[in-house]
């Protein structure tokens, strides 16, 4: 899935606000000019002028607004490269052939820049899901977008599972129930009322999920069961209870082999 944002990166405020700086340095130095040596104004004036300059004059600002507007160049090119409002598989390959390359080049350029070796990192971990919103456009491509998806997706399973609370029940099913809940079967075809998704078989659906995701995912799954587990005996037992519990198991399991 596409992550952007309308907003600049928080950072990015800060060397806006350096801009800002110069232009009302720049406005006041012709307002000085404009008064005479008596004015008090003036002084005024060049003392507002003397606090911009301690600031645009630092060293170590300026290094830090010389690096992030470079790591900006960067972060926009990104962005424009997702920017893509068309799909298809074509639009797919594109996009992703274009984010391959852009690894490349600030993989290579990460050994002096450690911020490139996180958005390494990020492209990697995140590389498998990146890219389906290009070639489906039933997906949201936008936090905000998915979000508002999410939102709806869990309001409807509250009335039918009951659950209040149901982040970890989506994260161990909502990749399966999301076929129940959205597509009708009808004629053999699964026909998608919400998400504009064409009609196409089942089998169609989950064939064009590779059998590495679909492996990565039963494991994260069954991950997040256990997880999930742990926590309902953890608040249904009390932390003590249950760590005794986990204790006098390793004491049988040990008993028993040394039997």
């Amino acid at each position: 899935m596409k992550v952007t944002s309308d907003q600049p990166p928080f950072e990015l405020y800060y060397v806006e606000q350096i801009d800002r700086y110069r232009v009302v340095r720049t406005a006041i130095r012709k307002c000085i000019s404009l008064f005479n040596e008596e004015e008090e104004y003036k002084n005024y004036l060049i003392k507002i002028d003397d606090k911009l300059n301690s600031v645009l004059r630092d060293k170590n600002i300026k290094i830090h607004v010389k690096q992030l507007k470079y790591y900006h160049r960067y972060f926009r090119r990104l962005c424009n490269i997702f920017d893509e409002k068309e799909n298809g598989k074509e639009i797919r390959e594109r996009v992703e052939k274009r984010v391959k390359r852009y690894r490349t080049e600030i993989k290579r350029l990460s050994p002096n820049h450690p911020k490139f070796k996180k958005v390494v990192f990020q492209l990697d971990k995140y590389w498998d899901g990146l890219f389906y919103t290009y070639e489906h456009g039933y997906i949201p491509r936008t936090n905000n977008d998915m979000e508002t998806e999410i939102w709806n997706f869990q309001k409807i399973w509250k009335r039918i599972t009951g659950y209040n609370n149901l982040n970890n029940w989506i994260n161990i099913h909502g990749c399966f129930s999301i076929f129940l809940l959205n597509f009708e079967p009808e004629d053999g075809k699964i026909h998608q009322q919400t998400m504009g998704i064409e009609n196409e078989s089942f089998a169609t659906l989950i064939g064009s999920v590779s059998s590495e995701l679909r492996r990565k995912i039963f494991e994260k799954q069954k991950a997040l069961r256990e997880e999930h587990k742990t926590r309902i005996s953890i608040k249904s037992k009390g932390i003590k209870a249950f760590l005794k519990d986990k204790v006098n198991k390793i004491k049988d399991i040990l008993k028993n082999r040394s039997d």
